[in-house]
């Protein structure tokens, strides 16, 4: 009894995920937003409080879908995803655990955990085809997540506007086709196609290590940027949008965004955006305090630049910048003055 317990122990914790607590977003902004991997979890094995995030590794089933979600790649698994190659052509076969005739080599826990990060760098590396097998996913509680379907349906598109091939994707639902397409195929190795993390690794040049309790340093790529995109008007998976409306020029996206997708360009004087670089972390979105910064998502991009106007305030003399928008209208003072202002106003006592 005691060995068997020792032993589920010991599984669970190997494959529980781990979490790089500096690329979270909720280390960088106590006031972040993002619940993505807790709404993933079909355990409710992570729980965010007003301390940390942290997960019960006794609820964890290590399904994965918390990794595909988070926007900043914070969580990682001990398993990769290795898919199979079919000998001279260009398909990837893969099962998720359940399916009832797939075996351990190429099945990983669930097929709705590959994000569409990993559907990139499957096409990044010429592979057209997907043909998957799967148990009953209706009856599953991990069917509740985000589909695979819908993800490939995003990348599908971000391709045809690149004008390229899509990814054709296929259920195989015969045990015995299976088998037969299995025979002919192998591994792939990070030569051919590379996998979550593998894929990192092969743009740092670095070595592949057996696999470690402790988490790998590996620098984050935006999902816009794994395939180069060089036609106008392409979508990207994740772009801000600034109202120009409500903006006051405070500079709090600018200064948060950890991918230099918002930046501020001093020389043509201007809030730059760049939703290539953009990971959909929602930080921009947190900080603005006035709401004017947004969200979109697999869309095509329609704001590249927010221009500024400078001006210098009249009560301490220092230079600001604000939006210069359509009626003309300038602020008076720069936004601490105007602050400092109103609350003297609000306490000023009268005779």
């Amino acid at each position: 009894m005691h060995e068997n317990w020792l032993s589920g122990k010991i599984q669970t914790e190997w494959f529980a995920p781990e979490l790089d607590e500096r690329r979270c977003v909720h280390s960088r902004l106590e006031i972040a937003s993002c619940e993505a991997c807790v709404d993933a979890c079909p355990h409710n094995a992570w729980q965010l409080t007003d301390e940390a995030l942290q997960i019960n590794v006794a609820e964890c089933d290590a399904c994965g879908l918390c990794e595909p979600v988070c926007p900043e790649q914070a969580i990682r698994f001990q398993h990769d995803f290795k898919p199979r190659l079919l000998t001279d052509q260009r398909i990837v076969f893969v099962s998720c655990e359940k399916a009832e005739f797939s075996g351990p080599d190429e099945s990983i826990p669930c097929l709705h955990a590959i994000s569409e990060r990993t559907l990139l760098e499957i096409r990044s590396k010429g592979e057209y085809q997907l043909v998957v097998a799967s148990g009953d996913c209706d009856q599953c509680e991990r069917g509740r997540s985000i589909p695979l379907s819908a993800r490939l349906d995003n990348v599908n598109r971000w391709l045809e506007s690149q004008a390229m091939a899509p990814i054709e994707a296929a259920r195989c639902h015969d045990a015995q086709q299976w088998k037969r397409f299995l025979q002919n195929t192998h591994v792939a190795d990070e030569s051919e196609l590379v996998g979550r993390r593998g894929f990192f690794r092969h743009m740092l040049g670095e070595v592949a290590k057996a696999a470690s309790n402790e988490m790998e340093s590996r620098e984050m790529i935006p999902p816009g940027v794994i395939i180069d995109a060089d036609k106008p008007g392409h979508i990207v998976p994740a772009a801000p949008v600034i109202d120009e409306r409500h903006c006051v020029a405070c500079d709090a996206c600018v200064r948060i965004c950890p991918h230099q997708a918002l930046t501020l360009d001093g020389q043509n004087l201007g809030y730059r955006v760049n939703g290539d670089l953009c990971t959909g972390c929602g930080l921009c979105v947190d900080v603005c305090e006035d709401h004017a910064v947004k969200l979109v998502f697999w869309e095509t991009p329609f704001q590249s630049k927010v221009p500024l106007m400078a001006a210098k305030c009249p009560s301490c003399g220092v230079e600001y910048h604000f939006v210069d928008r359509e009626d003309g209208a300038i602020p008076g003072k720069c936004r601490i003055c105007q602050k400092t202002d109103f609350s003297r106003q609000l306490f000023q006592v009268y005779d």
